[in-house]
């Protein structure tokens, strides 16, 4: 689809805010994460700016280009329907709601399991992901008979492949995430991301 003015202008910042994420690190000896990524304890503790500055970081090459991807297939779409304004608060309300369903289950853990509190209140998280899982729900709520080729291979109807997206996010979550690996893929943000859309 035609590239429209928020996708651009998103796909733009994850560019330059990851050359500075790289360039501060190898020139400057210092990690722009220490400080804008999010991590639910030191945003409760006042790095309320956290929220918002997270989904512009990422980890590596590959985890900028897996996100711009989606940005650029759905996003498209989705701002050409709603137009720009609407389209970026979507946006940043599915960013802002997959880190809040960390944050409350970190929280909630607190009380049951506090070596999961450990690991999930202070594992930093970067990425996009959360707000491109909030706009493939809406393309599924929009679009759901779509065909869209399921890891580029297997054909699939959108709203099945979300459905499938969902268990597979919450099974990782459960099964396949461990207080002790120190970081990995932030399912909870995934999750938080689909649920908010």
């Amino acid at each position: 689809p035609r590239m429209t003015p928020a996708v651009k202008f998103l796909l733009i910042a994850y560019l330059v805010i990851f050359v500075l994420q790289q360039s501060t690190l190898k020139f400057g000896g210092f990690a722009l994460d220490n400080s804008l990524s999010f991590v639910p304890s030191q945003f409760m503790s006042g790095r309320f700016w956290q929220f918002f500055t997270y989904s512009f970081l990422h980890g590596s090459f590959m985890h900028l280009l897996f996100n711009a991807i989606p940005l650029y297939m759905f996003g498209t779409e989705l701002e050409a329907r709603w137009g720009m304004r609407k389209f970026l608060k979507y946006y940043a309300l599915c960013a802002t709601g997959g880190a809040l369903l960390q944050t409350l289950v970190w929280g909630a853990s607190i009380f049951v399991a506090p070596s999961w509190a450990d690991y999930l209140g202070n594992t930093p998280i970067v990425g996009a992901s959360g707000a491109l899982y909030g706009l493939l729900m809406a393309f599924r709520v929009l679009y759901g008979e779509s065909l869209i080729l399921l890891m580029f291979i297997i054909p699939m109807k959108i709203k099945n492949a979300v459905a499938l997206y969902f268990f597979f996010e919450l099974f990782s979550f459960v099964f396949n995430t461990s207080p002790g690996q120190g970081g990995g893929t932030a399912h909870l943000v995934h999750l938080g991301g689909l649920i908010s859309g």
